[in-house]
């Protein structure tokens, strides 16, 4: 579907109307597709925001993903990613995250209070989210720094370090933070916090 001109606005609104078919293989192939076209796709947000609320369990991830692709221009779809990374399966809410921060700064509040989540899997995601952020802001580095000294999953801290390490020296935060995580009890944190520290 997604090869037959996917830049024109006749295949865009063939593809949105595809995404009302019952055949689930076809809506995860449309979605796909709409979120490849990426920005120009920008009138999918209502469809895709829809699928999101509605789909299978892959059919949810898949939008997620697309709403994501397409970037700032699906600010529209941030309730609804909101909803997925809160009462969703976890598959769903973490593509959700991910999409969220990929919209740019109208979705950094979103990942931001994702990063706070009583779940550790869902404070992973939200990691993983912050550290492709631009620009970056204060409050992502103190949520960040705050996180790598004093969350008590092992795996967050690790995300963490990893977040930091792609933000790099230009927040002067960042080095002593990581090196204070050279201590810390997990040796998983502490490789990270080594490899962080060596690409800079």
């Amino acid at each position: 579907i997604g090869t037959v001109g996917p830049e024109t606005d006749a295949a865009i609104d063939l593809l949105i109307g595809m995404l009302n078919v019952k055949e689930e293989d076809i809506q995860e192939a449309t979605i796909v597709s709409l979120g490849e076209i990426g920005p120009k796709a920008q009138r999918a947000v209502p469809s895709l925001t829809n699928s999101l609320k509605i789909g299978s369990e892959r059919v949810r991830a898949l939008a997620a993903t697309s709403l994501g692709r397409i970037g700032p221009d699906a600010a529209a779809a941030i309730p609804a990613l909101v909803a997925a990374w809160r009462k969703d399966v976890h598959a769903v809410a973490h593509e959700a995250i991910l999409a969220a921060g990929l919209i740019g700064p109208k979705g950094t509040p979103a990942v931001l209070e994702a990063a706070v989540d009583p779940r550790a899997g869902i404070r992973v995601s939200a990691f993983t989210a912050l550290a492709k952020i631009r620009p970056m802001t204060g409050d992502v580095v103190s949520v960040l720094i705050k996180a790598l000294k004093q969350d008590k999953d092992s795996h967050v801290r690790r995300s963490a370090a990893i977040a930091l390490g792609a933000i790099g020296p230009v927040v002067p935060e960042v080095v002593p933070a990581l090196a204070d995580a050279l201590a810390d009890t997990d040796g998983g944190v502490r490789q990270r916090a080594v490899s962080a520290l060596g690409d800079m």
